[in-house]
């Protein structure tokens, strides 16, 4: 029986393992997830500026254009070609916000804030994130992957939990012996006769 009880306390611990490993992983893809969308709505909004600042540029150009081919100074071909840049660049910023507006909101269900998220970050520090590579040469990181990789070693717990239940399993097959005296009070009635 205790090769059962032993079996039975090693599965259940695997389990646990198995489970902390399940959690773990939930929470580095919530903070990567947290990363990545904080970080896209910040280089969104910036993409966001610099298309207004294009936009503002092309307005005007397009404004001059529509003065000059009035006048018969351009061809009305260049105004129809800076119209329809126009408005490519209006349909880039439709597109930047609607964006925005889905990391916006993915920030809010993940941080829990209901107010406006305004990410902020200097230009030194955006400019080392991104320098800051941490990746070394093949073999490095492919170890460190296997290391840090919470589903590798989830899968990897995984093996060993199943093989633990199947050695439990085969202890619950092997039956009980009780060895031992037994007497009864018949027994002692016929021996004193």
């Amino acid at each position: 029986m205790g090769g059962k009880k032993k079996n039975e306390i090693a599965f259940a611990k695997s389990n646990k393992e198995l489970a902390q490993l399940q959690f773990s992983q939930l929470l580095v893809d919530l903070k990567s997830q947290l990363h990545t969308t904080y970080y896209n709505l910040y280089y969104e909004k910036l993409k966001l500026e610099n298309t207004d600042k294009q936009l503002g540029y092309m307005n005007d150009l397009l404004a001059a254009y529509k003065v000059q081919a009035a006048k018969g100074n351009v061809s009305l071909k260049d105004e129809v070609r800076l119209q329809s840049i126009v408005i490519q660049l209006n349909n880039d910023k439709l597109g930047i916000n609607k964006n925005i507006i889905e990391f916006e909101q993915n920030l809010k269900i993940l941080t829990g804030i209901t107010g406006d998220v305004e990410p902020q970050l200097s230009e030194a520090d955006a400019k080392n994130i991104l320098a800051a590579q941490p990746f070394g040469d093949e073999t490095e990181l492919q170890r460190k992957a296997l290391e840090n990789n919470a589903d590798y070693q989830y899968n990897l717990k995984l093996i060993d939990n199943s093989k633990l239940y199947a050695q439990w399993q085969k202890s619950l097959n092997v039956p009980d012996l009780n060895v031992g005296a037994g007497w009864t009070k018949t027994e002692e009635l016929l021996k004193m006769k």
